[in-house]
């Protein structure tokens, strides 16, 4: 997706995510034990390894997106309940189909949800006059795979709609 930098709400965007893990969400889990910084990740590019910001840095994740030179990973997905229930950045929880359709590039959504190690989100880039932004995978560090790295996501199954309607509350109306 791109949208121009004047119509969309950037800082509402990241404070809201930022938000969701220092308050308690719907009620239903707190999330106050974890950092935005322990998701929020950043990276030059795909093929670089995504770096966490130090907990005691509190960057400006708005300039950082604005000054261009960094692709920002957001999540969007919080964390898994016994493998039904995922708990999404906005509050909302989403029933986890038991079977999905196959991603017509490799694995199915539903393989990458149900490994730990792997967050669903978007990466944000700003190019020339747009803020640009892609469904991504971070996957973190593991014991199956000990590199970190962002993919950028082709299909999100039944996480599209649930996705572009988050995005959607920051789209400005002209």
């Amino acid at each position: 997706m791109s949208v121009s930098i004047k119509r969309f709400d950037l800082s509402g965007f990241v404070e809201t995510i930022k938000q969701a893990f220092t308050a308690p969400s719907s009620g239903l889990e707190s999330f106050r034990e974890i950092s935005p910084y322990d998701e929020i990740v950043y990276g030059f590019s795909y093929s670089e390894f995504p770096r966490y910001w130090s907990k005691e840095e509190e960057p400006d994740i708005v300039k950082t997106i604005m000054e261009g030179m960094l692709l920002v990973f957001l999540p969007f997905e919080v964390s898994c309940f016994e493998d039904e229930i995922l708990f999404c950045i906005d509050g909302t929880t989403i029933d986890i189909p038991q079977s999905g359709s196959k991603d017509p590039y490799g694995e199915s959504l539903l393989d990458i949800i149900e490994d730990d190690s792997n967050v669903i989100g978007f990466c944000v880039l700003r190019e020339e006059g747009h803020i640009l932004i892609d469904s991504c995978m971070h996957h973190k560090a593991s014991v199956n795979n000990l590199v970190p790295f962002l993919k950028p996501l082709e299909f999100c199954g039944f996480l599209e709609e649930p996705m572009q309607s988050f995005l959607n509350r920051f789209i400005l109306k002209p």
